[in-house]
């Protein structure tokens, strides 16, 4: 793969998991989340075959649509507003996740060396810095939309990683499986919050 495609790939990585961690539309998150599955598709046809990278392509954009349409039927889905005024929760969140990125393109040098000597420098970039990303969402939210695409983020990041160092067949159908809960219970969530009264 050329250094070009590896490069944009990861940007696209990053831009989605930035854009999930500071803007609070869902359509917008929505679409984010299954174009940063497509940037971690293009880095997975690294180490692996395309037909075994196609799988977790699949499986997140199966995911993202699930929770898609359950936002249609339960009639929560709002038009994204795209030049709304930045709330300073999201400027803290955007320079939380800047740091954070630089922080980890940083350390890759001296992690690739002492850790993971096999493992790609884009990959290991993208997958660090995607799951890196993902925690700061995770413990910044509470909407459990939020929670949910932060925790599949989490989980492509570290599938990523994985599959660098190790093909195994039976730990992607775990990934599978993992991924549809996650997605499943995220639908679940969003269906019983409107249950809740406040």
């Amino acid at each position: 793969m050329t250094p070009t495609r590896e490069i944009l790939s990861v940007g696209l990585i990053f831009l989605c998991a930035l854009v999930n961690l500071t803007r609070r539309q869902w359509l917008t998150n929505l679409i984010a989340l299954a174009l940063q599955y497509i940037g971690v598709f293009v880095l997975l046809q690294d180490v692996r075959p395309i037909t075994m990278a196609f799988v977790p392509l699949f499986v997140g954009l199966m995911t993202t649509l699930t929770m898609l349409v359950t936002l249609i039927g339960s009639g929560k889905m709002q038009k994204p507003v795209f030049f709304e005024q930045v709330s300073m929760g999201e400027v803290f969140r955007a320079i939380a996740g800047l740091v954070a990125v630089i922080f980890v393109a940083l350390l890759i040098p001296t992690i690739r060396r002492e850790i993971f000597p096999t493992t790609g420098t884009f990959i290991l970039l993208g997958s660090l810095g995607l799951v890196l990303l993902s925690l700061l969402q995770v413990g910044m939210m509470i909407e459990p939309l939020y929670i949910t695409i932060g925790l599949l983020s989490m989980l492509s990041g570290f599938q990523l990683l994985y599959a660098s160092l190790e093909t195994s067949a039976l730990l992607e159908a775990l990934f599978v499986a993992l991924n549809l809960g996650l997605g499943l219970v995220g639908a679940f969530f969003l269906v019983k919050q409107e249950d809740v009264v406040p």
